[in-house]
């Protein structure tokens, strides 16, 4: 937020560069944090934890894929660039697992807004965000059967894409209602994926 003074009055002019990414930042910031916590004793070097991480991210499939057919190419023309649903299938098959295409448990909200497309491409975008964090840990682990099936966590990396995310996002959602939308879309779902998280046994105690 950028202030200007005047004589008599103090004009204030909203970053408009950061606002959609922080209303969504702020809407969801809690489940993210809860969602970091769960994950957090996951030893990715390790190749029983990293099939465990795998397995995990499957909603990522079939999110991508209710987002191919809502339209999402309209918001983002490089989507083929963005999808990562094949690169999650050839990891899972090359440590042995196959025919995993879970849908979520809760029924998907309604992707015909933009608004709500970008909500939920906001998760994904900033789950691959996420991996390239991770992709240290699993690109030093010791086990081949782990370096072998790296498709997930190296997708993207040396491209901006995240960047090129936001320069969409902060124009699309610059009505207030726009990024209500989108943030109930991204709320919804990170539940998708603490569910997830709770039927595969990996909740912790809670964060304090």
């Amino acid at each position: 937020m950028l202030e200007f003074k005047g004589k008599s009055k103090i004009f204030i002019v909203e970053d408009a560069v950061t606002e959609a990414r922080n209303h969504l930042k702020t809407a969801t910031l809690f489940k993210h944090k809860r969602l970091d916590h769960e994950l957090s004793a996951l030893r990715l070097g390790e190749v029983d934890d990293y099939l465990t991480f795998l397995v995990f991210n499957a909603p990522v499939l079939s999110l991508e894929r209710a987002l191919e057919d809502a339209g999402v190419g309209l918001e983002l023309p490089d989507w083929p660039l963005r999808a990562r649903a094949d690169a999650l299938r050839a990891d899972l098959a090359s440590l042995g697992v196959r025919g995993l295409d879970e849908a979520p448990e809760t029924a998907l909200p309604n992707l015909a807004d933009p608004a709500a497309r970008l909500g939920l491409a906001y998760v994904l975008e900033g789950s691959r965000l996420g991996a390239a964090v991770l992709r240290r840990t699993v690109r030093a682990s010791a086990d081949g059967r782990v370096l072998a099936a790296t498709r997930f966590v190296d997708h993207g990396f040396g491209h901006d894409l995240w960047r090129g995310f936001l320069a969409r996002l902060e124009p699309a959602l610059a009505d207030p209602a726009d990024r209500d939308l989108a943030a109930r879309t991204a709320t919804w779902a990170f539940d998708v994926f603490l569910a997830r998280a709770e039927a595969m046994g990996l909740t912790s105690a809670p964060i304090r």
